[in-house]
């Protein structure tokens, strides 16, 4: 629950369609127009009602007009589908930045808590990182993207998560590999195969956070267990200045 849209958005993120609206249903990360120039749908049930209509049109399938409202008690189950484990889901978010998923990761957070709101994510986040002993010394959260400019975060909290994330769930493969995955696909020698990272940037502000093998990774090798050599270099990275962004 919560509003569609941050008020700490700029109006932009929504014109250029950099994230959909928050729902609970959604599809195609919210947006009318997935390619090309993009266009958000205000709102992601209705967006998702209109394309499964069409698509049981197409079918031939009859299929009477839609709303959005509560599930009635008389409703009938059609058919039931389960989605991937919520580990490989944010795996997926990590490597490829998709801003939508994470601000409704972060209000899961909040509903598993009983509170399903981004407010109610961010209680969640900050009571995680103080029961893994992580320092939130100049951390500050407002949403679940990092597309408001309020949030905040140091070097040593990053560090300290990418630790967690290798040493108590040996999952650094959910990181975008160098050459391979996600937002670092396109890049090249020396460092493809070589580098695990998350990605993060907004005009003025570029990020990087992850590791640097001193070998290649090839998809035969556990990026966990080669991550324990001692050559190994981990790094968080925040640049914040006139980076010639648009």
């Amino acid at each position: 629950t919560g509003p569609p849209f941050l008020p700490q958005w700029k109006a932009s993120y929504r014109s250029d369609g950099e994230v959909g609206a928050i729902s609970a249903l959604t599809i195609n990360r919210g947006l009318e127009a997935y390619r090309g120039a993009r266009a958000v749908a205000p709102d992601g049930a209705a967006l998702f009602a209109t394309l499964l209509t069409e698509s049981l049109h197409q079918r031939g399938i009859t299929v009477g007009t839609h709303d959005t409202a509560p599930t009635p008690d008389t409703a009938q189950k059609l058919r039931s589908h389960s989605s991937p484990a919520m580990k490989d889901l944010v795996a997926s978010d990590l490597r490829t930045s998709d801003n939508l998923a994470s601000e409704l990761f972060l209000r899961a957070i909040g509903a598993k808590l009983g509170d399903p709101t981004t407010a109610g994510g961010i209680r969640g986040v900050q009571q995680a990182l103080t029961d893994l002993g992580i320092s939130t010394v100049g951390f500050s959260q407002v949403d679940g993207s990092g597309l408001a400019r309020e949030n905040t975060v140091a070097c040593p909290t990053l560090v300290a998560a990418l630790d967690v994330l290798h040493t108590d769930f040996n999952s650094v493969e959910a990181l975008a590999q160098a050459g391979e995955t996600g937002t670092l696909a396109g890049v090249g020698p020396p460092l493809k195969g070589r580098l695990l990272a998350k990605t993060g940037s907004l005009s003025g502000v570029d990020g990087l956070t992850g590791y640097i093998a001193p070998n290649l990774l090839t998809p035969e090798t556990d990026p966990d267990s080669q991550l324990d050599d001692p050559e190994t270099v981990q790094f968080a990275l925040l640049l914040n200045d006139n980076l010639g962004q648009a």
